[in-house]
């Protein structure tokens, strides 16, 4: 029987076949790859679901119908869930001219302040631009830098953009380097994505769950979840707090402080996801 035959197009999408953007697409790895690239990190409760569900009866049915049923098997047993040639032969049934993807990890290389994250992290961006590179670009993966510490963060973005990333994936369950995204000491980060035209991304799965890791993984790891002061840390939030409260005794109007919110730095029309980082900073005022 022939692929034609096995899938058709459903009638909604076919006036935009070739077309598609997917701004939210995900990359599995199978539970030996996903346990060898965190090494010592605890890998989350993705490896043990995996682990667990690839043994099923249902694992192996959703593999089985995954063509005839494109769009609505999910996961890992989804068409090209794991497979970057697969993920190619998908997005062309489906109709997608390129996909925006991201890590389905336990996130704490991206979060967590610690030498073994930090090559963690490296490890997980080395896979995905392998898979990148096996999609001929089409599925973009969203590269996770780790905030920690702000020289690695830099020397990382730059190899990965080097590599050929178009996306990078932020933390925001902690301030990156202890204070707000808006501080100075970012200003050379954010200039190097703004001259690579990079978009910066949050991702809720990198900003930790609850539900992800025990409570003694997570204390013994140093995996904070909760928002923490340091987001409201910089010039100029602290001026623009000083000007709130001068507004208030004044009963001035809210616009005319507003535009104080403002980093120091200017960001590429497309990065249009920046905006929820210095929304969020502001917002810490």
């Amino acid at each position: 029987m022939s692929m034609q035959q096995v899938y058709q197009v459903p009638e909604i999408a076919a006036p935009f076949i070739g077309r598609i953007l997917d701004g939210d697409g995900h990359m599995y790895m199978d539970p030996q790859t996903l346990r060898e690239i965190a090494g010592p990190l605890d890998p989350g409760h993705m490896h043990d679901f995996l682990t667990d569900y690839m043994q099923r009866d249902s694992y192996r049915e959703d593999r089985e119908k995954n063509r005839s049923e494109l769009w609505n098997v999910k996961g890992i047993g989804a068409m090209g869930a794991l497979d970057a040639a697969e993920r190619l032969e998908a997005l062309d049934l489906m109709g997608l001219r390129s996909q925006l993807i991201y890590y389905n990890t336990g996130s704490g290389e991206v979060r967590i302040d610690s030498a073994d994250a930090r090559e963690a992290c490296r490890r997980y961006n080395d896979y995905g631009l392998a898979w990148q590179r096996d999609t001929g670009g089409r599925a973009r993966v969203a590269m996770q830098i780790n905030m920690s510490d702000p020289e690695w963060a830099k020397q990382e973005a730059m190899r990965v953009i080097k590599a050929g990333a178009k996306v990078v994936s932020l933390p925001s369950a902690m301030p990156p380097g202890g204070v707000s995204p808006a501080h100075e000491l970012w200003d050379p980060f954010w200039g190097l994505l703004e001259e690579a035209n990079v978009v910066a991304t949050l991702h809720l799965g990198s900003g930790g769950l609850l539900d992800n890791k025990s409570r003694d993984v997570l204390a013994a790891e140093g995996d904070y979840m909760f928002p923490d002061r340091g987001w409201a840390e910089a010039p100029s939030l602290r001026a623009s707090r000083r000007i709130v409260q001068a507004g208030r005794r004044r009963s001035a109007p809210i616009s005319s402080w507003s535009a104080t919110c403002r980093p120091s730095f200017t960001l590429p029309r497309s990065s249009w996801a920046m905006s929820s980082i210095v929304s969020l900073g502001c917002g810490s005022a």
